[in-house]
């Protein structure tokens, strides 16, 4: 009886020695599936924390491109706009400088011409009668233009359009007919000069120009 209680209890000691090897095997490998399965979790964890890192980092570089682009596209429509106001601010006022102008040249038409005394406008008429005696008529004009002219249209040039050059659109009246000359440059005195010049004879000019025409029958 006491050797069959023995053999039984090996038995189960036995038995329990197999089971608790079982059991720390399974648990082995419980804990061996559990790691890898958190390995995996923080492998795909910082995958996608790497991508929206990244993709926060190019939202935040394509923002600040977005901007910067918005920025200089609206300095450059205010930069255009001010331009716009600006001409729109100089074509009125040539207006009305224009217009200011043109009342005074009706009021006083005297301070747009060139101030030549009866004496003056005398000896020119004389000089023009001789003018078709002469081989060089353009000398005769020369004469003209530096004893009565010269110094005289500079004057008025500067009295109109001051002593720096001024670019813009000019008009010539003729005072006897009404009839006006349009015209445009870079620099109104010195087109002054050369159209009195030409109207005088000092610079030789094409017949058919109507302006000098003009010049040389009503006068400057």
């Amino acid at each position: 009886m006491s050797n069959q209680c023995s053999e039984k209890r090996e038995e189960l000691d036995k038995l329990t020695q197999q089971t608790i090897s079982a059991l720390d095997s399974q648990a082995a490998e419980l804990k061996h599936q559990y790691e890898g399965y958190q390995q995996v979790l923080q492998n795909n964890y910082d995958a996608s924390a790497t991508i929206l890192n990244n993709n926060y980092r190019n939202n935040v570089v394509n923002l600040t491109n977005n901007i910067k682009i918005a920025r200089q596209i609206g300095l450059a429509m205010l930069e255009e706009t001010q331009e716009e106001l600006e001409s729109l601010q100089a074509t009125r006022n040539a207006a009305v400088e224009a217009a200011r102008r043109e009342k005074e040249l009706e009021q006083s038409p005297d301070n747009f011409r060139i101030p030549l005394t009866e004496e003056e406008l005398s000896d020119i008429r004389y000089l023009e009668s001789i003018k078709g005696k002469l081989f060089h008529k353009e000398i005769l004009g020369k004469l003209i233009w530096s004893v009565f002219f010269q110094s005289k249209v500079k004057q008025l040039g500067i009295k109109l359009c001051g002593d720096s050059p001024l670019c813009g659109i000019y008009k010539i009246t003729d005072l006897a007919t009404k009839e006006v000359y349009i015209g445009q440059s870079v620099n109104i005195q010195r087109r002054w000069v050369d159209h009195v010049r030409c109207g005088v004879g000092a610079d030789v000019a094409p017949h058919t120009n109507m302006l000098y025409a003009a010049m040389r029958r009503d006068g400057l």
